[in-house]
């Protein structure tokens, strides 16, 4: 259930969501007592959530945007193989996951025009576990949370643009997703922090 809504001419952007899902026949790698790995259908699951949207540019200078989603999903039943219980909450992932960002444009004379925005995600803890046929061994790894940030600074004029630009200035090392180590271990993280120059020419 959910609504896209515009107020103040247009100025004002509400959307929002409230959802149930029901997930049948949840995919998941496990590892069997003979040692060999497989991926089976370990069970089903509800999705309960919400997400908010807001953006407003209360002057033709200004605009600014916020997001926020919230999700809990977790096992209603699962196969006894699976190395969950019910109730448990879904692997990989996240309760909480935000956003907000804020732009101002402008112009230089009559030919030059440009913006600079900042923009800041959040990504909640997600819960992480590789189950074995023995409980005790299981392998649980859950990610943090992380935030990162990002700065651009944009000129334009005609085809021609010009970007300053830096990305995930903190340095942020979130973990974006973790390889199960029988299927060979991984993890990908967040790209490191990058600061460069970006020349376009649009024809």
């Amino acid at each position: 259930l959910g609504a896209k809504t515009q107020v103040a001419d247009g100025r004002l952007a509400i959307n929002g969501a409230v959802y149930r899902q029901k997930w049948e026949g949840v995919q998941l790698g496990v590892t069997l007592d003979c040692g060999f790995s497989q991926v089976l259908n370990a069970g089903d699951a509800t999705s309960d959530g919400a997400e908010l949207e807001l953006v407003a540019q209360p002057v033709d200078a200004w605009r600014f945007n916020l997001s926020v989603a919230v999700n809990n999903t977790e096992f209603d039943k699962v196969v006894p193989q699976s190395g969950f219980v019910s109730g448990e909450r879904l692997p990989e992932v996240p309760k909480i996951n935000g956003s907000a960002g804020v732009q101002f444009n402008f112009s230089l004379g009559s030919t030059w025009s440009g913006f600079l925005r900042a923009d800041y995600v959040h990504v909640g803890e997600v819960p992480v576990k590789f189950p074995a046929p023995d409980a005790a061994v299981a392998i649980v790894l859950p990610h943090d949370a992380f935030d990162t940030a990002n700065l651009r600074l944009s000129f334009q004029r005609g085809p021609l643009g010009l970007d300053l630009f830096g990305t995930n200035l903190t340095d942020e090392r979130g973990i974006v997703n973790t390889g199960d180590p029988a299927f060979g271990s991984r993890e990908n993280i967040t790209r490191p922090r990058e600061v460069g120059v970006e020349l376009r020419y649009s024809f």
